[in-house]
């Protein structure tokens, strides 16, 4: 079969093309223009990938590339990711990207195997996935450990009533083998799901708990959210801290260029 590139071609031509275009005694392009020098092209090295802060305070301590770490900083640019990055200067100082030389990535946070593959955070989850996420995936607090308590005494054969006044719900647990009771679910939580980096204190947030069941069955489970991102904050200025920390010279020791900590 016969295959017509030609009208791939012409967009492609035309997608390249500069116009001049003439407005009241100026001439204008309808692209912007970079000047490409060839004198001044700059290898650039491959990305170095980390996935600890531990593995990164390594490396600049031992500097294996000898990196002028003046002309550098580490950027925070989220609670899961950290980069040094080289500050061009001399005859690249105009360049408008700063090379990233080393890429820290915590990548396996939110990845369970198996059935916590479904937990999420502001929807609904099966009873059983969200005990297993409360122990699996959250740091040691009295407010998880309340959460425990409440959701392993919900099952099918006790719950039979689930009361919603709008800011805090009811339910019928079973406080042993003839004894049933109603109790009322505490609202707003704070708690620490793992989120950041592991060197570094879990930063603490609140959360709306909700429970939904059609009446006859074992409730669903979610937790929704409510500080605004403000933990987002507290994880990048801990990681900052971390790494001023660790990375400051031994006193007494020759003080080495360090490169500036920005997020």
């Amino acid at each position: 079969m016969d295959f017509n590139l030609q009208p791939v071609i012409d967009t492609a031509q035309k997608a390249v093309d500069i116009k001049k275009i003439e407005v009241e005694g100026k001439t204008y392009s309808d692209k912007k223009l970079v000047e490409v020098r060839p004198d001044r092209l700059r290898p650039v090295r491959d990305i170095l990938k980390l996935a600890t802060l531990t593995s990164l305070v390594d490396y600049l301590k031992q500097n294996p590339d000898q990196i002028g770490f003046k002309n550098c900083l580490l950027q925070i640019e989220s609670p899961t990711r950290v980069s040094l990055q080289e500050i061009l200067d001399g005859e690249y100082a105009d360049a408008q990207f700063r090379p990233t030389l080393v890429a820290v990535e915590q990548s396996d946070l939110v990845a369970p195997e198996g059935i916590l593959r479904d937990f999420g955070f502001n929807q609904y989850v099966d009873r059983e996935v969200f005990h297993l996420a409360l122990l699996a995936l959250f740091e040691p607090s009295p407010d998880r450990d309340y959460l425990i308590q409440l959701v392993s005494n919900l099952t099918a054969s006790n719950v039979t009533t689930a009361k919603d006044t709008g800011i805090a719900q009811s339910v019928t647990l079973q406080k042993s083998i003839i004894k049933m009771e109603v109790v009322e679910v505490k609202p707003i939580l704070e708690l620490q799901p793992f989120r950041t980096f592991r060197e570094i204190r879990q930063p603490a947030s609140r959360f709306v708990f909700r429970l939904q069941s059609d009446g006859d069955s074992v409730p669903e489970c979610a937790l929704f959210e409510a500080d605004g991102g403000e933990w987002k904050l507290d994880a990048m200025r801990q990681i900052a801290n971390y790494l001023e920390y660790r990375i400051k010279p031994v006193e007494g020791a020759e003080a080495q260029p360090l490169p500036a900590i920005l997020f």
